[in-house]
């Protein structure tokens, strides 16, 4: 396994390497979580020996690790060692995979098995709409060794349900969309879903751990404030030149969007419930082919078609927004600290 453990330390070096003068992240900003699931006596302590390696190879080549069931800390790549690939269904397992930052890499070292058919297609836990194609980068007579990448960005595969998304699209219309949208290509039988889940990755920008954790947007608490590098800025001006719009993940901290996210629901819901229940023209938001009358457009909120709505100046979040625009002013007047989600709108 020494073998093994030099070639994956190899391939994941190069490959950072290779993204430095791309994203501006150096090597020693890396972050990669190291785990083993190999249980059983058929391993014979191997997993431990090849973890411990694999650390120590991965460090003196400059990079950062962080044990594997650190359920608080992202990686922006992992190396998981299975004794079968059944083993990448653990909560282990699925806690790295959640921790994985999007376009992050997960190498799987994966010990031998006599049945190798039930080894090779057991990756049913990576499923197409999160991740890319797996492939097999080495083998051995003990090892084999694959990759895979999450991707930069996910789509709504449930949207647009008047359409079959997974057909192919046809040479009439992948024409009229390059005549309209230059930039973007229709590859040779390409299906709908394909081709949103590649545009989708092609206008998105994934900062690294380092970027992600730059800067405390509090001094009493462990959030973070996404600070990109020069180069991914320069990255995302181009991609907004080029296609009119960029998707930078992670952007805003979660402390600072939920409570967004609460009161637009509660107005939302407030909403719905006051056209549902309207005396003279009731209208059903949340089931519009069942509805007597067609939604208009109000003040508050704009209809755009069914099960998709502009909101904006509701009750809840009209409150929110003075509370934190008077924080903002007197942070500003030097009276206060701005505390965590408490930002200018």
């Amino acid at each position: 396994f020494e073998s093994t453990s030099a070639a994956v330390t190899v391939a994941i070096t190069q490959y950072f390497a290779s993204l430095t003068k791309t994203t501006g992240v150096g090597l020693g900003e890396r972050v990669l979580a190291v785990t083993s699931m190999m249980y059983g006596d058929e391993c014979g302590g191997e997993a431990g020996e090849l973890k411990t390696m694999m650390t120590e190879w991965v460090i003196r080549r400059g990079m950062k690790v962080v044990a594997g069931d650190d359920v608080s800390s992202a990686c922006d790549a992992a190396v998981l060692i299975v004794g079968d690939t059944k083993d990448l269904q653990s909560d282990s397992s699925l806690n790295i995979r959640r921790r994985l930052v999007p376009g992050g890499i997960v190498w799987m070292i994966i010990k031998r098995q006599e049945n190798e058919s039930d080894n090779i297609n057991s990756f049913d836990c990576f499923p197409g709409s999160i991740w890319e194609e797996i492939s097999c980068v080495s083998t051995s007579s003990s090892y084999s060794v694959h990759k895979i990448q999450k991707r930069a960005c996910l789509v709504n595969a449930m949207s647009c349900p008047w359409m079959d998304k997974k057909s192919i699209i046809g040479k009439e219309v992948a024409l009229a969309a390059e005549k309209k949208c230059g930039n973007f290509k229709v590859a040779e039988n390409e299906s709908y879903l394909q081709f949103e889940l590649r545009t989708a990755s092609q206008v998105t920008i994934t900062p690294s751990v380092a970027e992600h954790t730059r800067e405390k947007i509090s001094s009493t608490d462990e959030a973070y404030t996404t600070i990109l590098t020069d180069t991914n800025i320069k990255h995302a001006i181009e991609k907004f030149r080029d296609h009119g719009l960029v998707i930078i993940k992670g952007l805003l901290p979660p402390e600072q969007t939920i409570p967004w996210g609460n009161v637009v629901l509660e107005d939302f819901t407030s909403a719905v419930e006051a056209l549902k229940n309207h005396q003279s023209r009731p209208v059903d938001l949340l089931n519009p082919d069942k509805g007597q009358f067609e939604p208009l457009s109000y003040k508050e909120m704009a209809m755009r078609e069914d099960l998709r709505v502009d909101l904006r100046s509701g009750p809840s979040m009209e409150k929110l927004r003075s509370q934190e625009n008077n924080l903002a002013s007197e942070a500003m007047a030097g009276n206060n600290v701005i505390d965590v989600g408490s930002q200018p709108t």
